[in-house]
């Protein structure tokens, strides 16, 4: 038996828990990440032949921000302009 620890967005693709933190011109989203564990792993058929082979696990959710606007960085965003 093989045991193997996972952690799973929740909410992958959706804004990260504090988003409206970030500046006015930010948003961020949550995104999955994956690390590659060998395993042992049972073939089909009648023999059911043993292998080592390499899975993607689940291993934890990120927070990634993402720049939506350069001008509300240099401080062009909603201020109207005369």
């Amino acid at each position: 038996m093989q045991g193997v620890r996972v952690e799973v967005c929740l909410r992958e693709g959706s804004a990260c828990q504090f988003d409206e933190a970030f500046p006015q011109g930010y948003t961020t989203v949550c995104k999955q990440k994956y690390i590659a564990r060998k395993l042992v792993a049972i073939g089909p058929g009648k023999n059911r032949p043993i292998a080592v082979k390499d899975f993607l696990i689940p291993s934890c959710c990120v927070c990634s921000v993402i720049q939506t606007s350069i001008n509300s960085r240099i401080g062009r965003g909603s201020r109207p302009s005369h």
